[in-house]
């Protein structure tokens, strides 16, 4: 079995019960708090909101990182200034009290740590300069490196979106969003489907899907979506507002996103059906999926999170009627010392392609090429003593090795940057378009947690959700790994109703495989798998409104 398999599996089976079971009880100070988060091995950045650098005014991080992480000459790791919208001058923490006594950095003690921050919708948010990152680990998240980002948060207001992680949109105007944006990992949170926990990610930096005309397509559209529905936040009008505080986490093992909401990883759904809040029409337009269910969480992530000068670039390909492409890709990878343009694609096809490109500085060329495709994979190798600057242009065509040297799709026109700030509540739009939320900390770490050590974080037994999960110990699947037959053999269970059981097998990519027939408990169902390809599937049984996810894998 190899290694994506098996962070697969134990990243799926710790889905179940048992997340709250090493939750800190009542009672902990909050600087009893801070120092376990402090202590957690892996400790990338904890801001507390009050650990602050005298000689610079600003709010930093505490780490466990050695001193080389450190800017020194500050003493200070992670300065963060406060911002506000249209205006480009970062405040300190004494500039900020002296002329936005309006707005105040904290009005809240509540929560864990007894400082939080209020993000108020674009009038204080808050970032970590990029600069800042230069040689430092948390500029590393990138490619498959395993990391956990965790914030802890409680609404305000009804305006709520992105909330902490390296996310920028791009230029305004959807044409020029589809190529630019620097968006790599970040928590949302999105009053549709409805309120429910996001955690984004990107392999290009931009958006997911740019050969899709649906619209939405010039957003990102990977996403690990907790199935938890979060409570309303005041202002909304509704009845179901809460004054509580939630933990909410992303894990990332190098091949597999997490969302989690206080230590719970709750599945959910894209469902394709006419008129349906949980579809989304972009996936379903490049794919062409019908009926069709998509597991997003946990989600699996064949590409690299997105660097400034190594990501995915994609093509049109689903609009060329006559290929069965998908996608056609370009990785690119600028910052080896063997750069590179490999091409890939997602479908199949019988036809031959070519891509021709350029990098552009102040109007004038400073290279260009084209290449042949014959192959799924193509790799074309660039000249090692290239140097690229920020603000260089890629230009990128891809077209079909025939006659007329037929064009797919448009130019594709990519601007080199240095990459986002780290920002927490940063604006997508326009004032009002910012999370409003108290964030009472936010820290990273350079592993994926399990769900144990999620729920330890979470400190307060008033963070907890109701768990929808059946217990494992009900649901056995054997022999696994298995060759020809599958037995799934149901016994009873305690905390089931009276429901039939719901069985149904997925891929990893959520593709729903088979529905199996309805089953009572006490059953055992063979499941003939000679005809499946080898891998790596999901069992998925429910029973009313509860749920458990087991692997098995076909040889």
């Amino acid at each position: 079995m190899n290694t994506k398999k098996l962070l697969f599996i134990i990243c799926l089976l710790f889905s179940g019960k048992g997340f709250l079971q090493m939750q800190q009880t009542m009672g902990q100070t909050s600087q009893e708090n801070k120092d376990l988060v402090k202590g957690t091995s892996g400790l990338v950045a904890f801001w507390d909101f009050e650990s602050k650098s005298v000689i610079l005014d600003k709010y930093t991080a505490h780490s466990t990182l050695p001193e080389s992480a450190i800017d020194v000459a500050n003493n200070a790791l992670y300065p963060i200034s406060l911002k506000k919208y249209g205006d480009a001058q970062s405040y300190t923490v004494t500039d900020w009290v002296q002329q936005n006594a309006s707005t105040p950095i904290h009005e809240d003690t509540s929560g864990p740590f007894g400082n939080a921050i209020k993000l108020d919708a674009g009038r204080l948010f808050a970032e970590v300069q990029r600069s800042l990152f230069d040689d430092k680990p948390l500029a590393d998240i990138h490619g498959h490196q395993p990391f956990t980002l965790i914030t802890w948060v409680k609404f305000h207001g009804p305006n709520n979106h992105h909330i902490v992680g390296i996310w920028d949109e791009g230029e305004a105007g959807v044409v020029e969003k589809k190529y630019s944006g620097q968006r790599q990992f970040a928590l949302f949170t999105i009053n549709r489907y409805p309120h429910k926990l996001f955690a984004h990610f990107s392999a290009t930096g931009a958006a997911t899907y740019p050969q899709s005309l649906a619209s939405g397509s010039q957003y990102a559209h990977l996403r690990a979506v907790n199935g938890i529905i979060l409570d309303h936040a005041p202002g909304e009008g509704l009845s179901n507002v809460s004054d509580k505080w939630y933990q909410f986490a992303m894990t990332y093992d190098g091949n597999v996103v997490c969302s989690y909401v206080n230590g719970v990883l709750e599945n959910f759904s894209y469902i394709n059906q006419t008129n349906s809040t949980n579809s989304d029409p972009v996936v379903m337009d490049v794919y062409g999926t019908s009926e069709e269910t998509l597991m997003t969480n946990p989600n699996p992530f064949d590409f690299g999170i997105y660097r400034p000068r190594k990501f995915i670039v994609k093509f049109n390909g689903n609009y060329h009627n006559n290929s069965l492409v998908k996608e056609h890709y370009i990785d690119l990878d600028l910052v080896s010392t063997n750069k590179t343009l490999t091409y890939g694609r997602i479908g199949t096809s019988n036809l031959n392609y070519y891509i021709e490109y350029a990098i552009k500085r102040n109007n004038s060329t400073v290279i260009s090429g084209d290449f042949t495709v014959t192959s799924a994979e193509q790799v074309e190798n660039l000249p090692v003593d290239l140097v690229i600057e920020e603000g260089d242009i890629l230009e990128l065509r891809l077209k079909e090795n025939d006659v007329n040297g037929t064009q797919i799709g448009n130019l594709v026109r990519r601007e080199i940057g240095d990459g986002a700030s780290f920002s927490f509540g940063k604006i997508l739009g326009g004032l009002n378009t910012g999370a409003q939320v108290h964030m009472d900390g936010a820290a990273i770490f350079n592993r994926a947690f399990t769900p144990e050590e999620l729920s330890v974080l979470t400190f307060d037994s008033t963070l907890s959700v109701a768990s929808n999960t059946l217990e494992e110990e009900i649901i056995f699947i054997y022999p696994n790994p298995s060759k020809e037959m599958l037995t799934i053999r149901l016994d009873t269970p305690l905390n089931a109703s009276t429901e039939d059981f719901i069985i149904t097998i997925y891929d990893v990519t959520g593709k729903i495989i088979k529905d199996l027939p309805l089953q009572r408990e006490g059953v055992s169902i063979k499941y003939d798998i000679k005809n499946l390809d080898g891998g790596v599937y999901v069992v998925s049984v429910r029973n009313g409104d509860k749920v458990v996810n087991k692997l098995f894998i076909k040889e």
